[in-house]
């Protein structure tokens, strides 16, 4: 599953969360955006954040009964930041190619 295709589905998911309902749709979207973080980017604070995050969500729905739409926006929010340094990591190495190649071209 990409980035992309998790921040898309939020928005349904955020439905349920205002509806308080489908817990099990809500459940699987977070396990699979845990699972995409922790193996592109578990080097990244925003992973760990992630995490300990929606840790709190579950627990506040399990325990508490309540659906947070503020805990919830934040978790789409870190999403939404490691797409912008995904970004910016992809427009790195982008510039570094492009060097790489015109100094290739004058040393020819």
């Amino acid at each position: 599953m990409s980035l992309d295709t998790l921040i898309e589905q939020s928005e349904i998911i955020k439905r349920n969360v205002s509806d308080k309902e489908n817990f099990s749709a809500i459940t699987e979207w977070l396990s699979s955006a845990q699972v995409y973080l922790e193996t592109k980017h578990s080097s990244l604070k925003e992973t760990e954040f992630f995490i300990r995050d929606k840790e709190r969500f579950k627990a506040l729905i399990l325990e508490e009964k309540k659906y947070s739409i503020e805990y919830f926006d934040s978790l789409v929010g870190t999403l939404k930041g490691v797409k912008i340094a995904e970004k910016i990591q992809e427009d790195k190495i982008q510039a570094q190619l492009n060097m790489a190649k015109n100094l290739n071209r004058r040393n020819r």
